[in-house]
């Protein structure tokens, strides 16, 4: 749970965890711009697993492993976000 002290969610917001600047050890960062203004969580999450697919060159088994999810997750989401 996230809690902001204002209307807009700021990065002070955040947990300390995702203000490193340096991927966990044996894991990549991956670096993708927001559209901006205020966007929604599933609109992250779309973007973040289309360019973790890219990074990946489409190899979906190691996007999974990437962003931590199983392949049948990261299936259910390509379909649910219709990404191509």
């Amino acid at each position: 749970m996230i809690l902001s002290k204002g209307k807009k969610l700021g990065l002070d917001d955040l947990p300390d965890a995702l203000a490193v600047d340096t991927p966990p050890s044996g894991g990549h960062q991956t670096m993708f711009s927001l559209p901006e203004g205020c966007f929604k969580l599933k609109e992250v999450e779309k973007e973040l697993i289309r360019t973790t697919l890219a990074h990946c060159s489409g190899n979906k088994s190691h996007a999974a492993q990437q962003l931590g999810i199983s392949r049948k997750t990261l299936y259910e989401k390509i379909a649910r976000y219709m990404i191509k």
